[in-house]
């Protein structure tokens, strides 16, 4: 069952997969100076693979250039498949196979 819970300062959404793992949904993290505050608690709240679909310029804008780097601080993964705003997927062949391996992850807990 999908479950909504507070995470923080970021809300997320919970849904536990068949193996020991968790996928979760988060609002896109505040930016700039809040940034290292938003990924912390990601962190505290047991996320340890962030994954984004904002593109570069989307990132730059709201402030998530250093999304990569304070992740690999805080021994996160960072990974970004960017699809632009109400858009979908260029490649739908190569986005199945990122997210069936992003399934295989939280199989695998």
């Amino acid at each position: 069952m999908f479950g909504r819970r507070p995470a923080g300062l970021i809300d997320c959404w919970q849904m536990p997969g068949p193996g020991p793992g968790t996928f979760s949904i988060v609002a896109r993290p505040l930016g700039g100076r809040k940034l290292e505050r938003e990924l912390i608690a990601l962190a505290e709240q047991g996320i340890e693979h962030l994954v984004s679909m904002q593109t570069e310029s989307e990132a730059k804008a709201v402030g998530l250039a250093g999304q990569a780097e304070g992740c690999a601080v805080l021994g996160m993964g960072f990974e970004r498949w960017p699809i632009t705003d109400h858009g979908v997927p260029s490649d739908p062949a190569a986005f199945h196979t990122f997210t069936r391996t992003l399934a295989d992850r939280v199989d695998q807990g």
